[in-house]
């Protein structure tokens, strides 16, 4: 009995073959580690936000004025029967129309447009407006 002095002691593990219990702890942290850097090396790295695609947006070549010119242009041969409206109408749309075909804007169909509707207003609304004058002058 001599041989086995710690009788109520037995070995736990693997501790009786002098190995550490699920073999070299130290090699399997080495190999954590190294995974560990991989998954970080494998990552995309942060790049800036992207800027969405806007396809609907207006040129910004002032395309505005040879609209506003066409629509005054229009407005005034609608509103041909007031004689000072009109001609207020019809000479703002002249004025964006030159200035459009002038300064080269986008448009230059809306300005074409615009500048004949105005010339066409400005000459219905002359010629109500002289008929307007007789017409009052022969009342009197």
């Amino acid at each position: 009995m001599e041989d086995n002095q710690n009788y109520n002691q037995q070995p736990y593990g693997d501790q009786q073959y002098n190995q550490q219990p699920y073999g070299n702890q130290q090699q399997y942290n080495n190999q954590q580690q190294y995974n560990n850097q991989q998954q970080f090396a494998q990552q995309a790295p942060y790049a800036q936000p992207v800027r969405p695609i806007v396809y609907d947006a207006l040129p910004s070549n002032h395309s505005g004025v040879a609209v506003a010119a066409l629509i005054c242009g229009i407005a005034s041969i609608v509103l041909f029967w007031f004689p000072f409206v009109d001609l207020g109408l019809s000479i703002a749309g002249l004025i964006c129309s030159i200035i459009t075909l002038s300064k080269k804007y986008d448009g230059k169909g809306l300005a074409i447009a615009g500048l004949v509707t105005s010339i066409i207003g400005l000459l219905i609304g002359l010629y109500f407006m002289v008929c307007f004058f007789i017409g009052m002058a022969l009342v009197m």
